[in-house]
Order: structure tokens, then C-alpha cells, then sequence
């Protein structure tokens, strides 16, 4: 019997959320959820629609809280982008917690394309990275949505704060 999250289409749209959530930065929105195989890669391909958004030389705060805003968006691959920007710049301590939002990203994704074993790889190493308790909530529904398929209300489960 296949895996319950396995349900989701691997071919299939990420679902926007109910309502947009309310914004930490004024930046538009991505013109799609970058799906692989679905889309054109966003940074690689000719009409691809360039990742985050982020400018190249944005700050720590700025890309983590675009990375909070891309995600509750259901945006997981461009808030995994705005989510590493951040982590690039932290130094090597206080860089934990943010690559555990980065693997949470990557687990969202894994398991909207079919994929719950390396989904649930991801979930354990951002278990054991150091996330940020506020994030708890996240964590726990990314599991739910590996076993039933059912994709959570993001924003909901987002903390208001904008610093990594």
C-alpha cells in the first residue's frame, strides 16, 4: 500500500493558502509555486521567476522575514532561497535554527512531490538542528502532512517575529 502522502501529484500545483497571510515585507510575490518538473526552475531557466525576490545584497533580517512571508505563502522552494540567503550570512553558531526552516522547506516540498522517506529524513534533521522553539508548531504539521497528504495552513503556525 503506498504511503499516505504519497497522494499528492507529484505534477500538482503547491495549494495556495485559504487567505494570504499578512506580510513582514512589501515585496510581490512570486508569479508561481516553483514545482519541480512542473515550472521553469526558477533561477535557471529562461522564464524562470528568479527565486526569492530578494536583491542580492539584502540584509540578514530582510531575507529571513521574506523567507517567513514566502512560506506562509506556501511559496517552500523561494522561502528555502530567501531562508539560505539569511544563512549564508549568520555566523557558523547561530546558523542552526535557520537551516532547520531551510530543511522543513525541503520536507514540505519532498513530501508534496510524492517523496515521504526523504521528507522524513529532512524532518529529523531539523529536529536535531537547533529549531526554534516558535517553530514547533510547523515542524509537527509537516509530519502530519508526510502521513495524511494533507497540506497545512502555514501561516497560521508562523511566529510574528522577523529576526533569525
Amino acid at each position: 500500500m503506498p504511503h499516505p502522502a504519497s497522494r499528492t501529484h507529484p505534477n500538482a500545483e503547491l495549494p495556495p493558502p485559504r487567505t494570504l497571510p499578512a506580510r513582514r515585507v512589501e515585496l510581490p510575490w512570486p508569479p508561481y509555486r516553483y514545482v519541480p518538473g512542473l515550472h521553469p526552475h526558477p533561477l535557471r531557466c529562461e522564464g524562470g521567476h528568479s527565486g526569492s525576490g530578494l536583491p542580492a545584497e539584502a540584509t540578514i533580517a530582510l531575507a529571513y522575514a521574506r523567507g517567513l512571508d514566502l512560506l506562509g505563502g506556501h511559496y517552500v522552494w523561494e522561502a528555502h532561497e530567501a531562508f539560505e540567503h539569511a544563512w549564508r550570512r549568520l555566523a557558523p553558531p547561530a546558523r542552526a535554527p535557520t537551516a532547520a526552516l531551510i530543511k522543513i522547506c525541503a520536507a514540505l516540498l519532498r513530501a508534496h512531490l510524492g517523496d515521504p522517506i526523504a521528507a522524513g529524513v529532512l524532518i529529523q534533521r531539523a529536529q536535531t538542528q537547533g529549531l526554534h522553539p516558535d517553530f514547533l508548531s510547523l515542524l509537527h504539521a509537516t509530519e502530519r502532512f508526510v502521513e495524511t497528504g494533507s497540506f497545512p495552513a502555514i501561516a497560521e503556525l508562523l511566529p510574528p517575529s522577523t529576526s533569525p
